[in-house]
């Protein structure tokens, strides 16, 4: 989409079939595949896609991607640097959950709150 929000780059782990709609990347033996999801997400938050592509659906052709710089270090830095995210990725998503479960349980105390005082058992007093 061109709303400026949706993210465009994915990493399929899995061979398959895709449509007209995706361009699919592969790499050179020189280039892990994972450090160029994790470059091309990098390219894709900050809407360095967005310069390119054209019709309705804003579609990139492959000599857009051809004209976007692409750092490629030696091969042991970028499994280096894969391992380092992959790590810290984990470890930012364990972090989510927590918030996410915390956020659960604050919204069904707000609708307890709500319901006890509503139903009056909770009775609230001027001060």
């Amino acid at each position: 989409q061109n709303d400026k929000k949706s993210l465009r780059v994915g990493l399929a782990r899995e061979k398959g079939i895709i449509t007209s709609a995706y361009l699919g990347l592969c790499f050179k033996s020189s280039i892990n595949p994972i450090f160029a999801y994790y470059l091309l997400h990098v390219y894709d938050l900050s809407k360095v896609f967005y310069w390119f592509g054209g019709g309705l659906r804003s579609t990139m052709k492959f000599d857009d991607v051809k004209v976007i710089p692409f750092i490629v270090p030696p091969m042991s830095e970028q499994k280096d640097i894969v391992v380092f995210l992959e790590k810290e990725t984990v470890k930012i998503d364990k972090i989510i959950e927590k918030i996410n479960a915390q956020v659960k349980q604050l919204k069904e105390l707000r609708k307890t709150l709500i319901n006890d005082v509503v139903t009056g058992q909770i009775k609230v007093l001027k001060e």
